[in-house]
């Protein structure tokens, strides 16, 4: 208790702090200038630092924005001291500016958090599970007439190596959770640190309070008498159909396999249909909206389209409040909010408050048809905040070349592609057309024939008396920091032929020529960003989703169109999948890749429980037979794939191997049941599907809330994979035993 009182509280697990923006003016430098001047060198000096990931980069018109991505192993206690090497490394280049449960979470640093919680919940009915198996011990042997501490030493020899090995295999089933590296480790790894957490307390209080209790209690009944509300309720007629059932199921085996196998099969089978979405989306009383308008774009026309978006948004019932930040990514109010569009006049995103979660679902598909009618000018997203990692947006891919031309015109193509499925609203891409942009085109060799070279003329174009006209200038501090730029108003500026009239002065001398006796003046397009990964230029493709729709499904969609070369590729350039779908599948990687190694660990501990391969195999029949009833829930509930059934499905894995080694552990315990006389095993069955049914039950009882009452996409796909396999899981094993 003392632990739930001074353990931290926040909404959200902290995801460690991996990803930096490092941010550079170049006044009046194109995005090619940029690239080749600040991004890339930038990129040079990082890249030398083992502890960064991936390298990203924005080149503008007159900025340059590096993103920067830490290794996954990179934890909490030392980015600082990486990022302070970072930092270095660009000093030298450029200048920039449950009671045991809680008190273990608190040993680990962590707080008490939706995955932290959600862990506790799914650790429910393996709590359970150990507390109920030691009890029915405990009491069976008081009531066959041993004293209290006889029943309870024998109750430990009797199950402790049992308990113990079905809580090592949930922990080792836990433990690819508990290893995964980088942001997804960070927001699914208190779920793992929780439960393992539970198992041991739960093992370590099974074997010690919870006997003692139990032989006080059984004590107290051989004085007192049964009471249903203490025993339990029992029924003659159940249980003597259950044993006739049972007996069938003794003389035909091969039968019994058969009818028990059919629903997890079925589930198993069923599974290839199932839709995926690893992270499913929050359950929040806010939106977020995205708007871009058209590059170029001023930003007092950016602010004057902004107030008309309030206007029809605040036409919906329900909206409380409407934020915005123009020219820059709001400052985030969810965990995995990217900060990615700063000193973009074209862009904009605002926060929608609304009553609750539910109105935010609602509103979220009619507003967005409704913005995107009515603001043809301007590309408007509406979504609901997602879980999991931090990515730009649901669909993603990234085209790789050398030329920023052919980037362009594959992104065009691949977003042509993409606006033919039936459920992307809109897409984006890194790599545009190009903007406006006026060119001097002097003649070298005039220009040395006045004394002037080319860098003498862009120094003058940008010097102060220009800047005064354009750019403004700077005429003071704030608070010692913050400058503060002067320019004339619009109306008060000159036609932009006038720049052709600037005089050019000859250094040295009093002496000065037109800008026109060097050349003439040319507009010209130029592209308006330039955007770089790993030191490779990068069109980044994204697209935006109607509410619902599974993104891994319409980039499965793409990618077989791209896979049939409809995009027909340059040499030296390639398509990668990025978005929701590149975080699964890594995620998914990632999970697998420690099963061969801790499958290996739970054969060799349930081996060397019972000293048989065969009930090793049999036992894990049994836990892969707990998966497809699992995936049987899901397709019945009509939920996706996604991570919280993947929990669950540990969970239950436990669980059915918990039971499964009580079960044989009491039946290989019985003389007479180990040589297979059917009387004794039904026996053995009988006094354990006790304690399966009483877990089964009490676990469907504490998931029910979450699947009838907390609507929203998070819990009820575990709620339904978890108490509808337990349900079934618990005949299996009833009849399997």
């Amino acid at each position: 208790m003392s632990a739930l009182h001074t353990l931290p509280r926040i909404e959200d697990p902290r995801i460690t702090t991996r990803n930096a923006t490092i941010i550079t003016p170049y006044p009046g430098a194109p995005a090619k200038r940029v690239e080749a001047l600040v991004s890339k060198k930038i990129e040079d000096r990082l890249r030398e630092l083992s502890e960064v990931k991936h390298i990203e980069s924005t080149s503008r018109n007159g900025i340059s924005v590096v993103a920067v991505e830490l290794q996954d192993w990179v934890t909490a206690k030392d980015n600082g001291q990486v990022f302070s090497k970072v930092r270095d490394r660009l000093d030298d280049a450029l200048p920039l500016s449950a009671g045991a449960t809680l008190f273990g979470l608190g040993a680990f640093g962590e707080q008490i958090h939706q995955m932290s919680i959600f862990g506790m919940i799914v650790a429910i009915g393996l709590l359970i599970d150990n507390a109920i198996v030691t009890t029915d011990n405990v009491v069976a042997r008081r009531r066959a007439g041993a004293s209290a501490t006889e029943a309870v030493s024998g109750a430990i020899q009797h199950l402790f190596s049992s308990l113990f090995a079905s809580t090592f295999t949930t922990v080792l089933g836990f433990l690819p959770i508990f290893l995964l590296p980088g942001n997804v480790g960070d927001f699914v790894g208190p779920i793992a640190i929780a439960v393992v957490l539970a198992l041991i307390a739960s093992f370590a209080l099974a074997m010690s309070v919870i006997p003692a209790l139990a032989g006080l209690l059984a004590e107290t009944e051989r004085r007192t008498g049964r009471r249903w509300w203490r025993d339990g309720v029992q029924n003659q007629a159940l249980t003597q159909g259950y044993r006739g059932l049972l007996r069938q199921a003794l003389r035909r085996p091969v039968t019994t396999l058969v009818l028990t196998a059919v629903l997890p099969l079925t589930g198993l089978l069923l599974a290839g249909g199932l839709g995926m979405q690893f992270f499913p989306p929050a359950d929040r009383d806010q939106l977020e909206v995205q708007v871009w308008m058209p590059s170029g774009t001023a930003i007092q026309h950016t602010a004057r389209r902004l107030h008309e978006i309030e206007a029809a948004i605040r036409g919906h019932t329900g909206v409380e409040t409407v934020t915005w930040v123009a020219r820059a990514s709001s400052p985030p109010v969810y965990y995995n909010q990217l900060r990615e569009q700063d000193n973009n006049p074209d862009y904009a995103r605002g926060i929608i408050k609304v009553a609750d979660a539910a109105m935010a679902k609602s509103l979220e598909d009619g507003l967005q048809g409704r913005l995107t009618e009515g603001f043809r000018d301007a590309q408007v997203v509406v979504r609901a905040f997602g879980q999991g990692p931090p990515i730009s947006a649901p669909i993603g891919f990234r085209i790789i070349g050398p030329e920023t031309d052919q980037l362009r015109r594959l992104g065009e193509r691949l977003r042509a592609l993409l606006h033919r499925h039936p459920d992307v609203i809109t897409t984006r891409a890194s790599i545009l057309g190009g903007e406006p942009k006026l060119w001097l085109a002097a003649d070298e060799h005039a220009a040395r024939l006045a004394g002037l070279t080319l860098g003498d003329i862009a120094a003058q174009f940008q010097a102060a008396q220009f800047q005064a006209a354009l750019d403004g200038r700077i005429g003071g501090r704030v608070l010692e920091d913050l400058p503060v730029r002067i320019r004339y108003a619009p109306e008060q500026r000159g036609p932009l032929d006038q720049t052709s009239t600037l005089r050019l002065h000859t250094p040295g001398s009093d002496t000065w020529i037109p800008a026109t006796a060097l050349g003439g003046m040319e507009l010209r397009p130029e592209p308006a960003s330039i955007t770089r990964r790993n030191g490779e230029r990068v069109n980044h493709i994204h697209g935006f989703l109607q509410q619902g729709t599974l993104p891994i499904e319409v980039t499965r969609a793409v990618q077989s169109r791209l896979d049939a070369g409809i995009l027909n590729l340059p040499a030296g350039y390639r398509v990668e999948v990025a978005g929701d779908s590149a975080e699964q599948q890594q995620a998914i990687r990632q999970l697998l890749a420690y099963v061969p190694v801790l499958a290996t660990l739970m054969i060799g501990v349930l081996v060397l429980s019972f000293g048989s391969f065969a009930l090793a195999g049999l036992i894990a029949i049994v836990a892969v037979f707990s998966v497809g009833l699992g995936l049987l829930s899901l397709w019945v509930g009509g939920y996706p794939l996604g991570f919280n059934p993947i929990i669950g499905s540990a969970d239950l894995v436990g669980v059915a191997i918990n039971g499964s080694i009580v079960v044989l552990a009491a039946i290989r315990g019985n003389p007479l049941a180990r040589l297979g006389e059917p009387a004794a095993i039904i026996d053995e069955t009988v006094a354990g599907t006790r304690h399966i049914l009483s877990t089964t039950l009490t676990t469907v009882a504490g998931f029910m809330p979450l699947l009838l009452f907390s609507g929203g996409d998070f819990w009820p796909p575990l709620a339904v994979v978890i108490a509808g396999r337990r349900m079934g899981a618990g005949c299996a094993l009833s009849n399997g035993g």
